[in-house]
């Protein structure tokens, strides 16, 4: 049902989004048969930002008002509240996506993109993987270890991209 209420929502967004020359013109109303629910629960600038905790200071971040830098944070904390959302509307009733800004930004992914292979497996691929994520999009920071093949190496974000279960779209 997920990708059928995707597609139609695509499908009706193209249709239903004016050309100038159509400007003056109503769309005809679309009729769907299926009145289910679809529940879109999206995650942005991630920046590798599995677990919540501080690499540098070997710490848990905590919810300090005064520190925004200290401030709770991690994929660790939101997956109960995908399972939770997922469990109550149904699997097949939510949409979970990514903007982007994924795999770049802390200790976790700098170590893993200084030393990755050839089988490397991204870590936050395999965290995006593990919840399920149904597509992402690329931001520029996917961009920032490289696009194309060094030596026998493929280039970083080629590799990303091979590690993720998911679609991940330009936008």
């Amino acid at each position: 049902m997920k990708k059928s209420i995707l597609s139609f929502l695509t499908a009706g967004f193209l249709v239903l989004t004016p050309t100038a020359a159509l400007a003056t013109t109503e769309p005809a109303p679309v009729q769907c048969e299926d009145t289910s629910t679809l529940t879109i629960l999206a995650t942005t600038d991630l920046h590798g930002t599995v677990l919540n905790y501080d690499y540098f200071t070997g710490e848990t971040f905590t919810d300090d008002r005064e520190d925004q830098r200290n401030r709770t944070r991690g994929l660790e904390l939101l997956a109960p509240a995908i399972e939770q959302i997922r469990a109550e509307k149904g699997a097949e009733s939510v949409a979970l996506f990514d903007n982007g800004d994924a795999n770049q930004g802390n200790p976790l992914e700098t170590v893993y993109h200084a030393n990755r292979t050839a089988d490397s497996v991204d870590p936050m691929a395999s965290a995006l993987n593990y919840l399920n994520y149904d597509a992402g999009v690329v931001g520029n920071h996917e961009f920032n270890y490289g696009i194309t093949a060094t030596d026998s190496l493929q280039g970083d974000l080629q590799q990303y991209v091979s590690n993720l279960d998911m679609p991940l779209l330009g936008a």
